[in-house]
């Protein structure tokens, strides 16, 4: 849901932006018109504006994805730091167990920071493939933790 809202939010600056850029292109483009012809040189110029857009666009993207990813990994820590203290109320035999579910846990959860490592040195170019294994890793993580925590909770 939030995300929905961010990518509106962000849809509506720079849709301003682009009208405003336009504006100031109009009388020039009026001119050319005319003449039927586009200089190469503006060219060039709105495509590198495109692409700067379009960067720094991808470039917030990634930062929220990795703040989201950041929450939800600090919100497992918290739990399983939860869960370990109740575990110690446990019966030998369902603590061994516990102990046993929680370093299957912990390996999953060390594979998703170490994809999110991965997306924070990626380029905006990349970002979306390491997004694509990160989502995995989340997905496995949060079934391994429904499936196996419920009984300890």
């Amino acid at each position: 849901m939030q995300q929905g809202k961010f990518f509106m939010i962000l849809l509506s600056i720079l849709s301003i932006g682009l009208c405003a850029s336009c504006k100031k292109h109009y009388q020039h483009d009026h001119e050319i018109a005319k003449e039927g012809v586009v200089p190469l040189e503006r060219v060039r110029e709105e495509t590198k504006e495109s692409l700067e857009i379009t960067t720094d666009y991808t470039d917030q993207q990634k930062e929220e994805y990795q703040r989201l990813i950041e929450s939800k990994l600090r919100e497992y820590d918290s739990i399983v730091s939860e869960l370990n203290a109740k575990s110690a109320n446990l019966k030998a035999e369902t603590r061994v167990k516990y102990i046993d579910k929680r370093a299957e846990f912990e390996h999953k959860k060390h594979a998703a920071y170490e994809k999110l490592k991965e997306l924070k040195v990626g380029s905006s170019k990349s970002w979306k493939d390491v997004k694509m294994q990160l989502d995995g890793s989340m997905a496995d993580l949060a079934l391994y933790y429904d499936r196996e925590f419920s009984q300890f909770r």
